[in-house]
């Protein structure tokens, strides 16, 4: 294991990226509110982020992740993000912010840059508006993966079940006779 990793998982008891997504396997089967809703528990978390996150010159983005979930409201986001900004996070967020007012809220609590992703939570908002409530950076997560999966799941398909127009034969062509 690398000395970053080891740093990481020592104090907050996360394991190292390589094992993520066993990690996330574990938590999806117990309850959100367990895993959300420990104050603690995140904190250490973002700590032990943070100090590795120190070590290599890396912009460290922590979010309190249980408004959107729906395991506590806007008020307890804002002590997370609070906390996760004395601790050394440079970029903050919320995902899943009900409204343009508790965008503006939250940015307007902390001090440094604070994210916004499109899709999740309030959306038809213009960049003129998410700019206006005080946000620094806007991300799309997983919207581009989500819009490909949709495009590629209505995706005509040849004979043998292989997207058209993908590969050397689009599916619709016959294939050469030598």
């Amino acid at each position: 294991m690398k000395t970053h990793q080891k740093a990481w998982l020592k104090p907050s008891g996360l394991p190292p990226k390589r094992d993520w997504l066993d990690f996330r396997s574990k938590i999806d089967n117990q309850s959100l509110a367990s895993q959300y809703a420990i104050f603690d528990a995140a904190v250490a978390r973002v700590a032990a982020a943070v100090a590795a996150a120190r070590k290599y010159d890396i912009v460290l983005t922590a979010r309190a992740d249980g408004v959107g979930k729906g395991v506590y409201g806007l008020d307890e986001a804002i002590r997370r993000l609070k906390a996760f900004e004395a601790l050394g996070a440079e970029v903050l967020y919320a995902p899943g912010v009900p409204d343009l007012a508790s965008l503006e809220q939250i940015c307007s609590s902390v001090s440094v840059p604070v994210n916004h992703v499109l899709g999740q939570g309030v959306s038809g908002l213009t960049f003129e508006q998410i700019a206006g409530a005080g946000v620094r950076r806007i991300s799309v997560g997983g919207s581009l993966a989500r819009g490909w999966r949709s495009t590629n799941e209505n995706s005509p398909r040849d004979r043998n079940g292989e997207l058209c127009g993908v590969g050397k034969r689009s599916g619709l062509e016959q294939p050469s006779r030598s």
